[in-house]
């Protein structure tokens, strides 16, 4: 495996760890949080979940700009935020995104802003 290919990998495991992180504040929002603001007047429960989770939330838009910088297509990002948004949408797309190829046309350091001395270009 040359240095491309694991880059796109460590690229590409960044994006799935991320997401399933992202997922699970989710489903503890929606499903924790929110029944006990509700149903027994817990409104603390969905200021800190929500506040995790929109913390986590604009994490893995970072990641996901990074993995499009990479080489992830324009359809997989859009899909990857939009599957941030809906409960266990994360492990829907996570077999896509698992199964994902660099787009053609893109350079393994396309992300990259550093020359190799270390001077900024």
């Amino acid at each position: 495996m040359d240095e491309a290919e694991r880059s796109w990998r460590r690229t590409i495991g960044l994006l799935r760890v991320t997401a399933m992180v992202e997922g699970v504040s989710n489903v503890l929002l929606f499903f924790v949080a929110m029944p006990l603001k509700y149903g027994v007047d817990m409104p603390m429960a969905v200021t800190i979940v929500g506040s995790i989770h929109g913390g986590l939330f604009l994490v893995l838009i970072a990641v996901i700009t990074y993995a499009w910088g990479k080489g992830l297509t324009f359809k997989l990002s859009v899909w990857s935020v939009v599957a941030a948004v809906v409960p266990f949408g994360p492990w829907v797309v996570d077999r896509r995104i698992k199964e994902a190829e660099p787009m053609r046309g893109v350079p393994s350091d396309a992300g990259n802003v550093w020359k190799q001395n270390g001077e900024r270009e």
